[in-house]
């Protein structure tokens, strides 16, 4: 027994073996803390299948406190696990990209836009020699070309006086970042969360998340919607579960976040669980953890939100993404065909490198597709800083809401890729912009672009509503049309100067005089429902055009959709 401790403390596992083996032959009653010992040894150096074994016969044999089997119990299935995990691992290779995206200090991955045109990491440096400088840690963003990554850039959005920062994470879109302030003047806490906005071509000065969000703990490690609108971090405040938790905090309409709550004992453990990476798909959450049973140390794993909002048992992320290392933290492309992880392999090109890799079908979110929306002036193509929302054509759910840059009016947004949907933007003096779009016979495109160009709200000029439905041959108002007139209720709302005319027109199927009964009468639907939920009757104008005002040729389906429309043209603007 005495030689076995010795080959421990030496590393040298065979003596270790051989002695503990030795030990059990002479007396296995009297020594039976070597089955123990061996299970540890076995596990240490992936010998799972004889691990699960020691640690079988240990808890059915004597000398053990009840406290002493649980654990025992415990190692056995994390035996088990490893076994399962080593025997069935995923198809992928792990590639390392190499200089200049590594170095020989340590690179993680923090984030990546939703077009993969960008990836922020962290790079961290703990100096030279003995008494250097600490630790430092740099924001660098690097990007995608055909070629590969290119030189990574330092990140320095604002200047900081060498404050101590790190986790930074870019929204999906590129307009927030969110990152970790530790020892800020007018911090709450060791670490508190703060945010900074892309406004008007610049960062804005970062802002501390608030007193709902921070504690007088540590709060690190955020992770946000595509959306802005949930936000998951990590912290090891007071009335957690383990260590450190994952909690989950919503923007409320004002602005504000909510208190943040608990991811509960199904995804937090008694130790820590870290690095939380929430999917565009707005349903997929990676994190790290030395909690679930694993590889050894720090292992990636994966949950998801059903359709009743509950999130799912941890799944491990498996061989080769875990390993008997520390697996920091994963990110995932929009689509979920690629994945970066943070992990220290030989051959590597010093401490913990980034490794990219094609991500296996079991291990993927739900895919989206990146839709980028170009919004300018029709007159002058100037970009236009407009609220740009997506609706499901299927059910009416709001899919995206947010704001274009104004510095190019750009705005990018994740989508479903089967989504047939209304999207609809709108900014001040501009009518608002709505139609429908169709993208589920384009299953291979995953980023596509849709220029909107919206017309000045001056006298004279009008706007077609592509999405106010009737059923045939009526003038009822159908379901599908509430999201466009609901808009059109907010664009009146908001521009209480205007006098507007709504026309209804028709195509030349049917007679006239039926036509132009019908085009008027659905106008007047399209005005009772405005005035009936708030809009002055003086500010509307009724009016049916029939058949009289073709867009297009009524010699086919598609033209005469075209011509089956309605219309808002501005009267009076005063």
């Amino acid at each position: 027994m005495l030689l076995g401790e010795s080959g421990l403390e030496t590393r040298d596992t065979s003596l270790a073996e051989r002695a503990f083996r030795e030990a059990l032959s002479v007396d296995s009653l009297r020594f039976s803390r070597a089955l123990a010992i061996l299970g540890q040894l076995y596990l240490e150096v992936g010998k799972y299948a004889e691990a699960s074994a020691a640690f079988g016969k240990a808890i059915d044999a004597p000398g053990f406190r009840e406290s002493e089997r649980t654990m025992l119990l415990k190692w056995q299935e994390t035996s088990e696990l490893r076994l399962r995990l080593s025997q069935n691992p995923h198809s992928i290779i792990l590639s390392n990209p190499g200089p200049p995206l590594n170095s020989a200090a340590d690179e993680v991955p923090n984030s990546i836009l939703l077009d993969g045109s960008l990836m922020l990491f962290t790079r961290k440096d703990a100096g030279e020699g003995r008494g250097a400088r600490p630790v430092t840690e740099t924001f660098l963003v690097a990007q995608r070309t055909e070629k590969g990554w290119s030189v990574p850039q330092e990140f320095v959005p604002w200047q900081t006086d060498d404050l101590n920062m790190g986790a930074p994470v870019l929204s999906p879109d590129g307009n927030l970042l969110w990152f970790a302030g530790c020892g800020w003047p007018g911090g709450t806490g060791s670490c508190d969360l703060y945010l900074s906005e892309y406004k008007n071509g610049k960062w804005t000065q970062p802002v501390n998340a608030g007193a709902e969000i921070n504690s007088a703990a540590w709060e690190s490690q955020p992770a946000i919607s595509a959306d802005g609108m949930i936000l998951i971090f990590s912290s090891n405040r007071p009335g957690g579960i383990g260590g450190s938790d994952l909690y989950r905090s919503v923007r409320l309409p004002d602005g504000q976040w909510s208190r943040p709550v608990n991811l509960g004992p199904l995804i937090n453990t008694q130790d820590n669980e870290m690095s939380p990476f929430f999917h565009p798909d707005g349903r997929t959450l990676y994190f790290s953890s030395n909690g679930h049973p694993g590889m050894g140390g720090y292992d990636l794993f994966m949950t998801k939100l059903d359709d009743a909002g509950r999130w799912t048992r941890p799944q491990n992320l498996g061989v080769p993404l875990n390993s008997a290392e520390d697996e920091l933290n994963i990110i995932v492309d929009a689509y979920g065909r690629n994945g970066w992880v943070a992990a220290r392999k030989k051959g590597g090109f010093g401490g913990y490198d980034i490794y990219e890799f094609t991500m296996p079908e079991e291990l993927k979110p739900r895919p989206l597709r990146t839709v980028k929306i170009l919004v300018t002036d029709a007159e002058t193509a100037q970009p236009v800083p407009a609220l740009v929302s997506v609706n499901s054509l299927s059910d009416g759910s709001l899919l995206f809401e947010g704001k274009c840059r104004d510095t190019d009016g750009q705005l990018l947004l994740p989508l479903p890729l089967e989504a047939k949907f209304s999207l609809f933007a709108g900014s001040e003096g501009y009518l608002y912009f709505s139609d429908n779009f169709d993208f589920s016979a384009d299953s291979v495109s995953t980023l596509l672009t849709l220029e909107v160009k919206l017309i000045p709200a001056l006298v004279g000029n009008n706007l077609i509503i592509n999405n106010i439905y009737f059923a045939f041959n009526s003038a009822e108002l159908l379901p599908d049309s509430y999201p466009a007139l609901r808009h059109l209720l907010a664009f009146m709302t908001q521009n209480p100067q205007l006098q507007i005319e709504i026309s209804g027109h028709t195509d030349n199927v049917g007679s006239a005089p039926f036509n132009q009964r019908l085009s008027l009468q659905r106008a007047e639907a399209v005005s009772k429902w405005l005035m009936e939920n708030g809009i002055n009757e003086n500010r509307i104008v009724a009016r049916g055009y029939g058949a009289t005002r073709p867009l297009g040729t009524n010699n086919d389906e598609q033209g005469r959709a075209m011509n089956r429309r309605t219309e808002v043209k501005i009267l009076k603007n005063k």
